[in-house]
């Protein structure tokens, strides 16, 4: 038989309902609750209420204003390590061995604090030999044109950042001085596209540059093109590079010639880093040019 005992408040019909057997059954505030675990568990949950009022769960109210200003704090810490840079970077940096890596540490910190610029101090420490000539200004380069620790570190690094970066060479303070769109591909030509192009006889609307050395030059050559040796071109400083391209039209098709098409190959490369948007290859050279006649 099922037995009813009737208590004068929840926590009297909670002690009752324990101490007693599993057919007893408490009630208390119009609520019935069953000593048998079955029983229990399967009890309706908003007869709960009525017999143990629940403790209610505290929430803080946190103010808008502070929601924005962590939300915006924590933006801001994320958008603090730059993405990866796309393109080409300029940059400069100075070098020293690995035992001199606690000195490299406060070249760092004093460039980084703003007490030297990295030039001043490349030119006195650097073991390379950009740093004497250059100010350790090593210029623009690409993907894969440089050991991986040095361009991964130089990449992730903002414009106007400075980063170290331990590679084979030694150590390196390095500074990134500006990005830019990747280069354009240099194309490949036959003599015989070339020889439209000075057929046309609109001579003005192309750059037409002759690598090779002065000598093989006045030997024989195209008189329509410029001479600028590959060895002086890639010896040139960034003001030098300044100056003769000043006035220079980059967006006209360039066309690089030289005895073969190896030297013109390099030297279109260079070209196209430094912003001409066409640059031609002329394929065999100047040995190509002269079979075709």
């Amino acid at each position: 038989p099922l037995v009813v005992v009737r208590a004068s408040s929840p926590a009297r019909a909670m002690m009752l309902l324990r101490s007693s057997t599993p057919r007893v059954v408490a009630r208390a505030v119009g609520a019935t609750f069953s000593s048998s675990a079955t029983t229990a568990s399967r009890a309706s949950s908003s007869a709960i209420p009525a017999m143990i009022p629940r403790r209610r769960q505290r929430h803080r109210r946190v103010s808008p204003w502070v929601t924005r200003t962590f939300a915006s704090s924590s933006s801001s810490s994320s958008s603090s390590s730059a993405p990866p840079h796309e393109g080409q970077i300029k940059i400069a940096h100075i070098l020293m061995d690995a035992s001199d890596e606690a000195q490299l540490d406060e070249l760092y910190e004093r460039v980084v604090a703003g007490a030297d610029d990295l030039a001043t101090l490349a030119a006195e420490y650097s073991k390379c030999p950009s740093g004497k000539a250059n100010g350790g200004l090593i210029g623009w380069i690409g993907r894969g044109q440089t050991v991986k620790p040095f361009e991964d570190a130089a990449f992730a690094t903002p414009i106007g950042g400075v980063t170290r970066a331990k590679t084979t060479f030694g150590v390196h303070v390095v500074q990134v001085l500006d990005q830019r769109e990747a280069p354009a591909a240099v194309v490949n030509v036959s003599v015989e596209d070339l020889a439209e192009v000075l057929e046309v006889g609109d001579l003005d609307g192309v750059n037409l540059v002759d690598v090779r050395e002065e000598d093989e030059w006045r030997a024989t050559r195209i008189d329509a093109f410029t001479l600028m040796p590959l060895s002086k071109v890639m010896q040139m400083t960034e003001a030098e590079w300044d100056e003769k391209l000043a006035g220079v039209d980059k967006s006209k098709p360039t066309y690089m010639l030289c005895k073969a098409g190896v030297r013109s190959a390099h030297a279109g490369k260079e070209f196209a880093s430094r912003g001409f948007k066409e640059v031609y290859n002329v394929m065999g050279g100047m040995d190509a040019w002269g079979r075709r006649r």
